[in-house]
């Protein structure tokens, strides 16, 4: 597997440990009983939701970029060590050759197999190793500092999805009570409505024995006032023949 797709990977398996803040069991639990107040607040969800993906999406893009990058340097890096290596073994072995330039200068003055030649060969496979040791000790402070950069990218990557995962909460969250304040408006409506209902029928049936009452008295007025006017008349009859 290549490290530019093992990076990818790693990604992915960290954008998977996020869920979904608006669950379905979130949704459930949050229902207020209103349909429609209850899928305005599933679409907007929903709308929240889409934008967190496309946002983490973008940032795992990013750190993949970023990421390739540094790996592209790393892998870089150690293929100009290797050169490094192979650049200083070469000169090493033309160094020791039997028939190469210091073996000849060796051989001209007489010191092929002397002791001076000896230590010639000793100092230049000391300096070898030298140079390979020093070599692959850089190559490994490299190594720790694209890694180390990569672990960066990577967790400001994280630190990113984790605000978007925070601010879709938060989100959710103020959703949720608009749509709670929706339904119980909802409610102080249809219970001001019930209210006002019964106070109509109230007024309509107390108008109705109002009426009957009034209709009572006036049938009471007039046949008192038949009664006035006979007792009048018979006063009125004795006073004129008086």
């Amino acid at each position: 597997m290549s490290n530019n797709l093992s990076n990818k990977i790693k990604t992915s398996q960290y954008a998977q440990e996020y869920e979904n803040p608006y669950s379905t069991e979130i949704k459930n639990n949050y229902k207020t009983g209103y349909k429609d107040i209850d899928s305005l607040s599933d679409m907007s969800a929903d709308m929240i939701n889409k934008s967190m993906q496309i946002q983490n999406n973008a940032i795992d893009q990013n750190t993949n970029t970023q990421v390739d990058e540094i790996q592209r340097q790393k892998d870089v890096t150690g293929q100009n060590t290797t050169k490094l290596n192979k650049s200083a073994y070469n000169e090493y072995k033309q160094a020791t050759n039997s028939y190469g330039v210091n073996q000849e200068t060796f051989a001209g003055n007489g010191m092929s197999h002397s002791g001076a030649s000896e230590r010639a060969r000793s100092r230049i496979y000391n300096n070898y190793q030298k140079a390979v040791a020093t070599n692959i000790n850089n190559l490994k402070n490299a190594y720790a500092e694209y890694d180390a950069q990569m672990a960066e990218v990577r967790s400001a990557g994280d630190i990113e999805k984790a605000k978007n995962i925070s601010n879709g909460y938060i989100q959710q969250i103020e959703q949720i009570k608009v749509a709670h304040e929706l339904a119980q408006k909802q409610k102080e409506f249809e219970y001001q409505k019930q209210m006002d209902k019964r106070d109509y029928n109230y007024k309509v049936k107390r108008d109705k024995v109002t009426d009957k009452q009034w209709q009572k008295d006036f049938d009471y007025r007039k046949k008192r006032d038949k009664v006035s006017d006979k007792q009048w008349e018979k006063e009125y009859k004795l006073a004129k023949k008086g």
